[in-house]
């Protein structure tokens, strides 16, 4: 995903600087640093962003801002294109580690990279194609919005099999139903519905990219990589790749890297 940062801004708004209604065609985000802002949402949707919050709106939605007077809202705010198809969802990511570390890396980021005369402007600036400051902060925007869009395909329900899996490859489908705390039947049926792949099918093939990703990214002996994935051995290993994929862990590796 390309991000091209379009404008920029750090300042405190108070409830004198309310925006009225409005929409634009490119994204917009605000990290919120301090205080709250009420995003009055087309439809009559409202959403209160607070300290530690992050919002991004996706190009057409039309809002409104009503900052508060009791609570002075200070957050850098970013209007940005990308090349991903149009996404109508709202992202509002509530106050947490994550969050955090996102606005402390902004943070850092802003005041490294871009020009100390413009923070505190509450009119912002502009990025004209040519300053490539903004660079920095277009990788991660590209990278948090990528995570947020794709969180409904990669399906956050499985991730505590996924993890399981990096050490089990055995793993059975009434284990799996087990860690996400649901019947076998109800978690085959859900992941069909879902992916279309039968549950045995899914594990498998969740295991084969796992180990594609060791084959063509780390420099470990498959022998190493067998036992670092549960394998009881690498003949396990070959045969279960082999079956799977049509080629032996070697072969994949040596195509990798041709």
């Amino acid at each position: 995903m390309n991000v091209e940062l379009m404008y920029w801004g750090y300042s405190l708004a108070e409830s004198s600087l309310n925006v009225p209604a409005h929409r634009h065609h490119y994204w917009q985000s605000s990290f919120a640093c301090s205080g709250e802002c009420v995003f009055a949402l087309d439809g009559g949707r409202k959403i209160t962003v607070r300290a530690g919050e992050i919002l991004l709106l996706p190009p057409g939605t039309e809002h409104a801002l009503y900052y508060s007077s009791a609570a002075p809202y200070r957050s850098y705010t970013f209007k940005f294109r990308c090349d991903r198809p149009v996404d109508e969802r709202v992202i509002h990511l509530a106050a947490g580690a994550r969050t955090q570390a996102l606005l402390g890396a902004v943070d850092l980021l802003m005041r490294s990279w871009f020009p100390p005369e413009r923070f505190g402007d509450p009119c912002g600036a502009v990025v004209l194609p040519e300053e490539r400051y903004a660079a920095v902060i277009e990788g991660l925007l590209a990278g948090l919005l990528d995570h947020e869009l794709a969180s409904s395909s990669v399906r956050p329900w499985l991730d505590p099999v996924r993890a399981v899996l990096r050490s089990r490859p055995c793993l059975t489908v009434g284990d799996a139903a087990a860690i996400v705390k649901m019947t076998r039947n109800a978690f085959s049926a859900r992941l069909k519905r879902e992916t279309g792949l039968g549950a045995k099918e899914w594990l498998d093939r969740e295991l084969v990219r796992t180990v594609r990703r060791y084959l063509e990214y780390s420099e470990l002996r498959i022998g190493e990589i067998a036992c670092l994935l549960g394998f009881p051995d690498v003949f396990a290993l070959d045969a279960f790749f082999h079956r799977r994929t049509g080629m032996t862990p070697g072969e994949c590796r040596r195509r990798s890297r041709d």
